[in-house]
């Protein structure tokens, strides 16, 4: 997340909840051969796009391309899971609490992170796993 914290200001303000939503396969529909972050960098995609890195992949039908290019992705088994609902209860103006934003913030995070793991855990690369059942 980059360290935004846009959607936690905007939740705290009008008092709704965050649902962490993970999801693990995506990164395989394509080959990303290098981050590219020398590039962004030379290219001020900071300023432009919001982004650090301009990745270098290979796909179909480009061959070697930015993945900022519409592509036909590799076949992969994507998953995906909606997290328990975030809600806090601060008073009216805790938006503006850098503390409070941080700590809601790192909350997400580490929800977003066991999700990961959960979703991770025996999956093979590019082969996916059996469907993922909670005991």
């Amino acid at each position: 997340m980059a360290g935004r914290t846009g959607f936690v200001k905007l939740a705290l303000r009008e008092r709704v909840p965050v649902i962490p939503l993970a999801s693990v396969g995506m990164q395989e529909t394509l080959i990303v051969l290098t981050r590219g972050d020398r590039l962004a960098r030379a290219l001020g995609l900071h300023r432009l796009l919001r982004s650090n890195v301009l990745p270098i992949a290979l796909g179909i039908p480009w061959g070697l391309f930015t993945p900022y290019l519409p592509q036909l992705p590799l076949p992969a088994q994507v998953t995906i899971e909606f997290g328990e609902p975030i809600r806090w209860d601060y008073p009216p103006g805790a938006e503006n609490d850098p503390e409070i934003v941080g700590r809601c913030y790192r909350e997400v995070e580490a929800a977003l992170q066991r999700g990961l793991d959960v979703l991770a855990e025996g999956r093979i690369p590019f082969l996916g796993r059996p469907p993922f059942r909670r005991p």
